[in-house]
Order: structure tokens, then C-alpha cells, then sequence
């Protein structure tokens, strides 16, 4: 069955990305048992939908010459950026001088919003120098080019689908003549990934009860075009909020990534058929939003989870690894409660905000 919807046209089956690999990324790498055990592979992938795979960039202590003086900057600097290093600050003004010469978001609506310097920063910081921060940043702007027609008719505004997502949360929560696609509510009410609450940054926390989904079932009816079209529009509606929160403290300190929580109660091995669909998944976001997670709790983890863990740690650098906190069902909640207040704790993991 395929959804469609005379006011926003038909739904295709398959993503414009099919060429994206299916093939989990390192499988080849792992003892049989632990290839044979992909749906907790599954939910590594959900916390790194929100972040990018590989080594964070670390920017070295050269100097770094200017094409043409400190393009955007105010004195060298840019006030968007105090809280960033001078070596991630000059790589910024390198990187936007490079991407504005290429014409790096021509043909995006609005996209020129993607040149800022705070937004530049995530691209710097994800990868290891200059150059491959560019190839990213025109990898995730080709997509975003092709998504223009792929995605319609859901627009872009301002280079980001986070006020089309925010548009349609709204009219799925008050009855009116305006409402969703069709695709956009089946998707909203059968998958649990759904941000809620705020942070200490006033910024969105997103909960995935990984468990009690079905997203083999959800791409079966809507085509998986559709769900990559809904997890790049929360995404953007994540980044839009971060953007916000940025302009709000007088663009002094870039607010980029927050809090994850990925919930595997009830994981089993039903989920193996979500398998490719999350690998695909990360393919896109991970492209699209690079530096989107400050922190991740990975809880109510199966008893085999441990030996699925001690393997996939082994293929993730330093700095992710101290971005994400496994709790098994029988571990306190505590940190949990430390960073985010009993207040912004789902109450099905014992705290107080109704989900």
C-alpha cells in the first residue's frame, strides 16, 4: 500500500538515495555471532543517526592562509564563535571564502543560511581538516539540491524543512481544515521517535524507544522516500531550534548538538529487518547534520547487549564514546536525571514529563 494525498502529491517507494549501501558499515570485520546479531548493531546506528560516523576533525597548530583576508569576520574573529578555538575559527573563514567561491548552495532556497559561521563550524569540526570539510559540505548540499524536487511538494524555507516539520506537528495537534500528509501522520503516530521537552540550552530532546517500533512495517506502507523525507525535516527542525537559541545569546556561543535518549525495552530480533533501513537512514542524516548530538543514554539495554557493546566500541573514536552513557535495566537512571531534571525524564523511565 502506498499513501498519496491530492494536495501534496504521490509518494514514491523508493529514496532517490537507493545508491546509499545497505551493507552495515565494518560487518565484514565482526566474529560471526556478532553479524548475526544486527538489530543491536540497529540501535548504534539509531544513536548515530544524529551524529556523523568516523574520527572528529582536530584542527592542527598551522597557519592557515586566507584567500582573500578574513572573509566574514569582524577583527579576525567572528562573533558567532568566541567559545571556538582560533585554529577552528580561521578554518571557518578558510572554508566559507572556498564554499562561496564555488557556489556551494546555488539552486537551495534560502540555502545561503547554510554559510554561516556557526553552521560552517559543524562541517569543520567533523571532519579532520579544511578540505574534507568541504567535500562534506557539497556532498550535503548536492542532496539537499536534489531533495528540492525529490521531497516536493514539501518545501524548503530558509535552506532547512524544519518549518514544514514544525507546520505539521502543529496542525496534527488541534483540529482543522489544514492538516498533514497522509504519509507525514502515519508516520508521526507509528514511529516513536518524537522530540519532547527542552534542555538546559532550551533546545529539543529526542526519545526513540527503538524496541517498540516497526520501521520495516512503516516503510512498507509509505515508501522509505518518506521517512528519509520525515528524519531530515526533524532534523532541520532540530538545527532551525539550535539556530535560534544561537541568535537568542547575541551569536556569542554556537549551540549545536543535545540530548539523545535510545530506549531498548522490548528489543528482539524482530527488528533484524530494520537492519538497512536504519543504515540508510544514517546515511542521509549523517550527511546532512553533522554535530547534531552533544550526548546520548542508551538504556534499558538486553543482557546481550554487553558482548554486542564491548565488539562495536572498538570501531568508535574517543570522543563519541564519551558522548554516549549505556544504562542496563538494572543500572540507576541517576545521570539521566543529573543532566536533564526529573522534569525533562520520560515517565516510563521513572520521571515526571508524560510522553
Amino acid at each position: 500500500m502506498e499513501f498519496s494525498d491530492a494536495n501534496h502529491g504521490a509518494i514514491r517507494e523508493m529514496s532517490f538515495l537507493e545508491s546509499v549501501g545497505s551493507k552495515f558499515p565494518g560487518a565484514e570485520l565482526l566474529p560471526t555471532w556478532a553479524v548475526s546479531a544486527l538489530p543491536i548493531l540497529v540501535c548504534l546506528l539509531a544513536v548515530r543517526i544524529f551524529q556523523r560516523f568516523g574520527s572528529t576533525r582536530k584542527v592542527s597548530n598551522r597557519s592557515i592562509t586566507l584567500l582573500n583576508g578574513n572573509y566574514g569576520l569582524e577583527g579576525g574573529q567572528s562573533p558567532a564563535l568566541k567559545t571556538a578555538t582560533e585554529e577552528e575559527r580561521e578554518a571557518v573563514a578558510e572554508l566559507g571564502i572556498r564554499l562561496r567561491k564555488a557556489s556551494a548552495v546555488d539552486g537551495i532556497p534560502g540555502g545561503e543560511r547554510w554559510l554561516e559561521d556557526t553552521e560552517l563550524l559543524r562541517f569543520i569540526r567533523a571532519r579532520r581538516n579544511v578540505a574534507e570539510s568541504e567535500r562534506l559540505f557539497k556532498e550535503a548540499m548536492e542532496h539537499r539540491r536534489a531533495a528540492v524536487q525529490h521531497y516536493a511538494p514539501v518545501h524548503p524555507t530558509d535552506g532547512s524543512y524544519g518549518e514544514a516539520y514544525s507546520t505539521y506537528l502543529s496542525w496534527s495537534r488541534r483540529k482543522s481544515s489544514a492538516q498533514p500528509p497522509k504519509w507525514w501522520s502515519h508516520i508521526n503516530s507509528t514511529c516513536s521517535m518524537r522530540f519532547y521537552g527542552s534542555d538546559s540550552n532550551g533546545l529539543p530532546i529526542l526519545y526513540n524507544a527503538v524496541g517498540d517500533d516497526d520501521l520495516a512495517g512503516i516503510v512498507k506502507e509509505v515508501g522509505f522516500e518518506a521517512f528519509e523525507r520525515y528524519g531530515v525535516m526533524m532534523n532541520d527542525y532540530f538545527l532551525d531550534a539550535a539556530r535560534a537559541q544561537t541568535k537568542s545569546r547575541g551569536n556569542a556561543e554556537p549551540v549545536h548538538g543535545g540530548y539523545v535518549i535510545i530506549d531498548l525495552h522490548n528489543l528482539s530480533f524482530r527488528h533484524m529487518s530494520d537492519a538497512r533501513i536504519f543504515t540508510k537512514m544514517t546515511a542521509v542524516v549523517k550527511l546532512l547534520h553533522p554535530e547534531r548530538q552533544l550526548h546520548a543514554y542508551i538504556v534499558r539495554t538486553p543482557r546481550f547487549f554487553t558482548g554486542i557493546w564491548s565488539v562495536i566500541r572498538q570501531f568508535i573514536d574517543r570522543r563519541t564514546l564519551a558522548k554516549i552513557t549505556i544504562l542496563s535495566p538494572t543500572d540507576s537512571l541517576q545521570p539521566i536525571f543529573d543532566t536533564l531534571g526529573a522534569k525533562n525524564v520520560p515517565d516510563c523511565l521513572g520521571g515526571t514529563f508524560k510522553m
